[in-house]
């Protein structure tokens, strides 16, 4: 993140090739109307004004070069700051340094210099405006005896030596220098009442002397409400505005910043922001982070300051959470810390009214607007609607009344909205009692090599007690995933489904493990297959698996060719674990079904057909082959009492067929079939007991034959080739 680490700074430019602003043409221009001033009959005050941030600085910068490279035999060019010094007696000392400056050396003992002295020492100290002594005049400008200095000034301080006599004497000698001076005043905006009219009126009173110049640079609306206090204008834009039009003569207004030179601006920051992430994010982050900045919700990204501000904020704090959040989402609420802070503060105390609908309230319990909250959390009420409309794009599931509409939709993952992860945004890192990824991944770069159980027992540890924040890094972090981790994941996500089991809780009834799973499986390559068949030998492991394997009817077709090999290595534990359960009755273990026709699937129907058949035969087991044809009507739930029967809801026969043989099962039930009539099942949305399921059962074979029937006979009954009868 080093390189990033430039947008810190916010040092103004002074060369041509640094410019990204294009400003270098309007520096120019002004360099021509400073040529223009007059040559050493007046003093001309020019300000150039524009907002905080716009790079007025930067432009004094150009100026300054540009006088000094090309023009440095008819200027001399000294630079002050009133915004450096700390006290009225600094800022006019400071201004007479600045001036006392421009003076060469070889006219410091002459004329010029002196007289320069004795004239701010009548004005400083016996003309009563100001009071500075005269050894710390002597001193900042350069003269070191204040012996001869009194000498000096006794001389040209005599009670006939009028302020206008020395301003005379001062202004001949000044005619003798070879340059003139201009005076570049920064940073007038940031001064405050008092110390800014001590400015202008050492400006007034003692700069405007031929031959020097003044180029001030400020933001006008900034220095007008700084001026508005002031004793002078008691208050009155007025007549702070007419004080100022006195001061200046020429006004300088900055270009704007157009949105095209903004947005290169941004992009060169994303830009060097990105490159120093250690690996790069996903092309779905990348566009949903080009759309947020392109949008009009960050509408303080429109000055050169605000931008590498908000920039520098971003580089400072991503390095902690860079690739364990969502970077559009951190990047949106970067831009409300950095310019609304309240509001951000605001934003993390109410963290349930974010991720639910749950409205906001006050300190009273009354119902709050957003707008409202983000007002008194010092938002201007112009941008108030804009800044809600951001926040509402980042937690979509807010109770705002104006929508963030999409912006930042596309994706679930480590967003702000999400609860396992909204602290991150605030905690700048991972907060005590989640699990990094970072962990998470160290624990996968080891897997594969000593021990590998002790690293799988920690993942499986991490999920046990804190299911709901590591399931979703897992996930994440399942694409960049080689061969062999994908297989211990597997391994470990069937374990925790076992552990689970035991606790009463199916977890493949869970969207988000149910995929994860699934996909893991139809991915398995075959040389992590004997792996994780070793691995696991548990029973329910393996029935984890097979459960798997039915739910590939879930996938694309082009995806369910996966794990096949996995369950053939398996497949000779079926037998085992259905046999297990023939103590109980087929309606109790239904799951037992399912297994076996995808054991079917697997190895081929005559090994389950033979093996179903002599168990639903054999008087010892409690299945019965009318419990079978029950349980393979779909559509139905089991509820306290009975059945619950759905809108849609028939017979599966594919998985009838699949675990016994057809003939065989109409030779079993076929007296049952025959005299089996339409059942009440029939009326959807009613509790019915497992007999109502049987008789259904019986109902759709028994229509099954007739369909057959009357199927033969409409065949036989048909005119051959020739149109003779059959």
């Amino acid at each position: 993140m080093n390189r990033a680490l430039h947008l810190l700074a916010d040092d103004p430019i002074f060369e041509s090739r640094d410019d990204k602003l294009n400003r270098w043409g309007f520096a120019r221009q002004i360099v021509e109307v400073i040529q223009r001033l007059p040559a050493k009959e007046s003093s001309t005050v020019l300000a150039l004004i524009g907002p905080w941030g716009s790079g007025k600085s930067s432009l004094l910068g150009l100026v300054t070069r540009s006088l000094e490279t090309y023009h440095s035999d008819e200027w001399k060019v000294v630079a002050f700051n009133p915004w450096e010094v700390s006290s009225l007696d600094g800022l006019m000392i400071g201004f007479f340094e600045a001036i006392s400056s421009a003076i060469p050396d070889d006219f410091q003992t002459k004329t010029a210099g002196e007289t320069l002295q004795s004239y701010a020492s009548k004005l400083l100290s016996l003309g009563g405006a100001f009071k500075v002594p005269s050894a710390i005049l002597a001193n900042a400008m350069g003269f070191l005896d204040p012996g001869k200095l009194a000498e000096t000034l006794g001389k040209l301080l005599d009670s006939k030596a009028s302020t206008q006599k020395l301003k005379k004497r001062l202004e001949v000698a000044l005619a003798d220098l070879p340059q003139r001076i201009l005076v570049v005043i920064d940073d007038l905006d940031r001064l405050m009442p008092d110390e800014l009219l001590m400015v202008f009126k050492l400006i007034r009173l003692l700069g405007r002397l031929p031959g020097i110049h003044y180029l001030l640079a400020y933001d006008e609306q900034t220095l007008l409400s700084v001026l508005k206090e002031s004793q002078l204008a008691r208050g009155s834009p007025d007549r702070a505005l007419a004080y100022l039009e006195k001061i200046v003569q020429v006004r300088l207004d900055l270009p704007t910043v157009h949105r095209v030179q903004a947005e290169e601006m941004i992009q060169s920051c994303v830009e060097d922001l990105l490159s120093g992430l250690r690996k790069p994010i996903t092309d779905q982050e990348k566009a949903r982070l080009q759309a947020l900045l392109k949008s009009d919700l960050l509408m303080r990204l429109n000055e050169p300051r605000s931008i590498k501000r908000f920039f520098a904020q971003v580089a400072a704090y991503l390095p902690l959470v860079v690739h364990r959040v969502d970077l559009p989402d951190f990047v949106a609420l970067s831009y409300v810390r950095t310019f609304y802070p309240l509001l951000y503060r605001e934003l993390h105390r109410r963290k349930q009214e974010l991720l639910t609908n749950k409205g906001p309230t006050d300190s009273m319990g009354r119902q709050l607007q957003w707008p409202v909250i983000a007002t008194s959390a010092g938002v201007p009420e112009s941008e108030a609607t804009t800044i809600v409309k951001l926040i509402a794009a980042v937690f979509p599931a807010g109770s705002f009344s104006s929508s963030g509409g999409d912006l930042l939709g596309g994706t679930t993952e480590r967003r702000a909205a999400d609860t396992h992860y909204f602290e991150r945004y605030f905690y700048f890192g991972v907060p005590p009692g989640d699990v990094s990824e970072d962990e998470i991944e160290k624990v996968f770069s080891t897997l594969g090599r000593a021990g590998t159980e002790a690293e799988r027992a920690r993942l499986e540890g991490w999920l046990r007690e804190s299911f709901e924040l590591v399931l979703p890094k897992l996930k994440a972090l399942e694409p960049g995933l080689d061969a062999l981790q994908r297989a211990h994941l597997l391994i470990v996500l069937a374990r925790r489904y076992r552990a689970a089991h035991e606790s009463g809780e199916d977890l493949l009834q869970r969207t988000d493990f149910r995929d994860l799973s699934l996909h893991l499986l139809v991915v398995l390559s075959e040389g992590a297959t004997e792996l994780v068949s070793l691995a696991l030998t548990d029973s329910m492991e393996i029935r984890f698996l097979f459960r798997l394997m039915r739910l590939r009817v879930l996938l694309p077709a082009s995806d369910r060719q996966g794990g096949r090999e996995l369950l053939l290595r398996i497949a000779h534990r079926v037998p085992e674990i259905l046999a297990a359960m023939t103590n109980q009755e087929l309606p109790k273990v239904q799951w037992c079904i399912a297994m076996a026709a995808t054991w079917a699937e697997v190895e081929g129907r005559k090994r389950v057909h033979d093996w179903m058949v002599a168990e639903l035969e054999r008087a010892e087991s409690s299945w019965r082959v009318e419990d079978l044809l029950g349980c393979c009507v779909v559509g139905v739930k089991p509820v306290s009492g009975g059945y619950q029967v759905g809108e849609f809801f028939t017979l599966d026969t594919m998985t009838l067929e699949a675990v016994v043989p057809r003939a065989w099962l109409l030779e079993k039930l076929k007296d049952r079939i025959q005299n089996a009539t339409e059942t009440v099942l029939q009326d959807t949305h009613r509790q019915v007991p497992f007999a109502a399921l049987i008789s259904y059962g019986l109902w759709r074979l028994h229509e099954s034959i007739n369909d057959v029937k009357e199927e033969v006979a409409r065949l036989a009954g048909a005119p051959d080739e020739r149109g003779d009868a059959g």
